[in-house]
Formats: structure tokens, sequence, C-alpha cells
């Protein structure tokens, strides 16, 4: 399939990992980004938010977490 063809068929799920990720229900997230990878590997969005979903579920975050990043080089 085409690449635009998989990103509309896991972009309902891509969206609900998104809000589970804001909602910190990292489970969920990972789950989630797992299921669209499957359809699609090289789905290089889904693949960051799984990174940073099993970091945070890995390593916590702190209470006032609002999931905004610094970025600290280009």
């Amino acid at each position: 399939p085409e690449l635009r063809e998989l990103k509309l068929k896991t972009l309902d799920v891509y969206d609900d990992a998104i809000t589970k990720y804001f909602s910190r229900h990292f489970k969920e997230t990972i789950s989630a980004c797992e299921y669209i990878l499957k359809e699609n590997p090289d789905d290089i969005p889904s693949q960051r938010l799984l990174r940073k979903a099993q970091d945070h579920l890995r390593d916590g975050i702190s209470d006032d977490w609002i999931g905004i990043e610094e970025m600290l080089k280009k």
C-alpha cells in the first residue's frame, strides 16, 4: 500500500495515542503505537511517540509534566 493509505488507515489510532500520551496513559500509548508500527513500520511519528512513552513509563514524570519538550540542539 502507498504511504498515504497506510497513514489514513492508522490516523484514528494515532490521534488516540496522542490523547493518551498527554493524559499520561503511557501503556495505552505504547499499545497504540505498536499497532500502528505493525501496519506501517516506517511511521516515524509513531516511532518517536513510542520511544517517548516508553521512556516516561520507565523513568517516570514530574507532577507538573505537561508534555512540552525543550529542544536543546537542532
